[in-house]
Protein backbone atom coordinates (compact mmCIF):
# COMPACT_ATOMS: atom_id res chain seq x y z
CA UNK A 1 0.00 0.00 0.00
CA UNK A 2 2.48 2.30 0.80
CA UNK A 3 4.21 1.90 -2.67
CA UNK A 4 1.36 2.57 -4.14
CA UNK A 5 1.13 6.05 -2.59
CA UNK A 6 4.81 6.51 -3.47
CA UNK A 7 4.19 5.40 -6.98
CA UNK A 8 0.88 8.32 -7.21
CA UNK A 9 2.75 11.31 -5.63
CA UNK A 10 5.84 10.81 -7.71
CA UNK A 11 3.16 10.87 -10.81
CA UNK A 12 1.49 13.76 -9.38
CA UNK A 13 4.97 15.37 -9.00
CA UNK A 14 5.96 14.55 -12.56
CA UNK A 15 2.63 16.02 -13.91
CA UNK A 16 3.02 19.13 -11.86
CA UNK A 17 6.26 20.09 -13.88
CA UNK A 18 4.27 20.30 -16.89
CA UNK A 19 2.11 23.07 -15.28
CA UNK A 20 2.80 24.09 -11.92
CA UNK A 21 1.13 27.47 -12.50
CA UNK A 22 -2.55 25.94 -11.85
CA UNK A 23 -2.36 25.43 -8.30
CA UNK A 24 -1.92 28.76 -6.27
CA UNK A 25 0.47 29.77 -4.04
CA UNK A 26 -0.97 29.55 -0.56
CA UNK A 27 -2.20 33.06 1.07
CA UNK A 28 -1.49 32.17 4.31
CA UNK A 29 -0.37 35.09 6.06
CA UNK A 30 2.67 33.75 7.98
CA UNK A 31 4.04 31.96 5.00
CA UNK A 32 2.57 33.63 1.57
CA UNK A 33 6.05 35.93 1.24
CA UNK A 34 7.51 31.98 0.69
CA UNK A 35 5.75 31.83 -2.50
CA UNK A 36 5.34 27.84 -1.39
CA UNK A 37 2.63 26.08 -4.02
CA UNK A 38 0.52 23.04 -2.81
CA UNK A 39 -0.60 19.60 -4.33
CA UNK A 40 -2.97 17.75 -2.57
CA UNK A 41 -2.77 14.18 -3.12
CA UNK A 42 -4.64 11.67 -0.95
CA UNK A 43 -3.90 12.48 2.62
CA UNK A 44 -0.68 14.07 1.73
CA UNK A 45 0.51 18.01 0.93
CA UNK A 46 3.16 18.39 -1.47
CA UNK A 47 4.83 22.02 -1.23
CA UNK A 48 6.76 23.48 -3.78
CA UNK A 49 8.23 26.41 -5.20
CA UNK A 50 9.19 27.30 -8.69
CA UNK A 51 12.30 28.20 -9.44
CA UNK A 52 13.98 29.13 -12.35
CA UNK A 53 11.12 27.21 -14.43
CA UNK A 54 12.40 24.06 -12.30
CA UNK A 55 10.18 22.47 -9.41
CA UNK A 56 11.83 22.21 -6.32
CA UNK A 57 9.97 19.99 -3.60
CA UNK A 58 9.78 21.96 -0.18
CA UNK A 59 8.36 19.12 2.00
CA UNK A 60 5.83 16.54 1.58
CA UNK A 61 3.35 16.24 4.75
CA UNK A 62 0.19 14.38 5.99
CA UNK A 63 -2.40 16.65 5.68
CA UNK A 64 -3.45 16.10 9.12
CA UNK A 65 -0.96 18.48 11.03
CA UNK A 66 -0.15 21.81 11.43
CA UNK A 67 1.69 22.47 8.16
CA UNK A 68 1.66 26.08 9.02
CA UNK A 69 4.08 26.30 11.35
CA UNK A 70 6.10 23.25 10.29
CA UNK A 71 6.85 24.90 6.77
Amino acid sequence: MAQNLIKKIRREIEELKSSPEIYAIIDEELIKNLEIGKLIINSYIVFYRIKNNNIQIVRIMYEGRNWINLL
